[in-house]
């Protein structure tokens, strides 16, 4: 599945609502990478979740399906609640800064900010959002928001690769899957990219963390960029 991936490949770490680094991102990898792959939060928590999915809607346009979007599991929670009018269940964690983003500046004089952000938000977006794959996986490599289920490593639904959490992917005596598995999910306090030889997560605090950066890995030549 998912195997149509040109050399070189640029994979980006969570972005959280920080339209700055996405577009700084966005200015330079196309003419690095033959495929962009990002890893899913694209929204919550930062200040620009709307701008955000604005420049990727404008992205895909551009780069066509040289842009492979994955799902994470915010983006997951957004559309829930956007498409299928359950709870907005990310609303306490980084939720409210997504609506803020999608309210006029005079929200003040909205009885039910809430609601009418989800009856106005954007088709194009929504599409955006319903069109996210759970992952990328090819002979050498699994792309995925959370990484994989150490427990059930050929597991490849969106529970388990879209909003699974397996903080045991970082215990090195924890087995791999005999691929490259590139992930987001787990905030990295130290603002560098975790590494270890079968594993990558590249979520580096955009969005989350003061001056957190989105951080990008080029394949094969495994080199880290990093957009502030």
């Amino acid at each position: 599945m998912n195997d149509d991936v040109a050399d070189p490949v640029a994979i980006v770490g969570d972005v959280h609502g920080c339209v700055d680094r996405l577009d700084r991102a966005l200015t330079i990898l196309p003419g690095i990478a033959a495929t962009i792959i990002f890893l899913g939060d694209y929204v919550d928590r930062g200040a620009s979740s709307m701008q955000v999915l604005d420049s990727l809607c404008e992205a895909r346009g551009t780069l066509g399906r040289r842009l492979r979007l994955l799902q994470g599991n915010h983006d997951a929670a957004l559309l829930d609640f956007v498409a299928s009018n359950r709870p907005f269940s990310s609303l306490a964690d980084g939720g409210l800064a997504t609506v803020r983003s999608y309210l006029p500046k005079a929200a003040t004089s909205i009885a039910r900010p809430i609601e009418y952000f989800r009856q106005s938000f954007p088709v194009r977006h929504r599409k955006l959002l319903e069109g996210l794959e759970t992952h990328l996986e090819t002979e050498s490599l699994l792309a995925s928001h959370a990484g994989f289920n150490p427990d059930l490593p050929a597991d490849r639904s969106p529970a388990s690769l879209v909003r699974g959490s397996y903080p045991d992917l970082f215990d090195p005596s924890v087995r791999g899957i005999s691929k490259l598995a590139v992930f987001g999910h787990y905030v990295q306090s130290g603002r560098s990219p975790f590494i270890a030889p079968d594993r990558i997560c590249l979520d580096t605090g955009c969005g989350t963390l003061p001056d957190g950066p989105l951080t990008a890995l080029i394949l094969p030549e495994y080199r880290f960029l990093q957009f502030r």
